[in-house]
């Protein structure tokens, strides 16, 4: 249910979403796969071995920076936004 309809029917709008949930979930799958093909074919330095996994970082930073710019650009109802 959109935003606008809550509104409407009186009910706060949830926080998290469940595009987040799901964006949320699928780039964690994502950064499970990559490591374990880069640890274990690849045999390169260790992508999430450290306190700090700048993979997961990155990700989010390409995902707000990049992706998020191209979609308020090109599909803006399309695009995140700050809850």
């Amino acid at each position: 249910m959109s935003a606008h309809r809550l509104r409407q029917r009186g009910a706060a709008p949830s926080a998290v979403t469940s595009r987040a949930v799901c964006l949320g979930l699928a780039l964690a799958a994502l950064v499970c796969l990559a490591t374990g093909y880069n640890d274990w074919v690849l045999h390169n330095t260790l992508l999430v071995g450290n306190h700090f996994p700048y993979v997961a970082i990155a990700a989010i930073l390409a995902l707000a920076l990049v992706v998020n710019q191209l979609l308020r650009r090109f599909s803006p109802a399309a695009a995140l936004s700050g809850g």
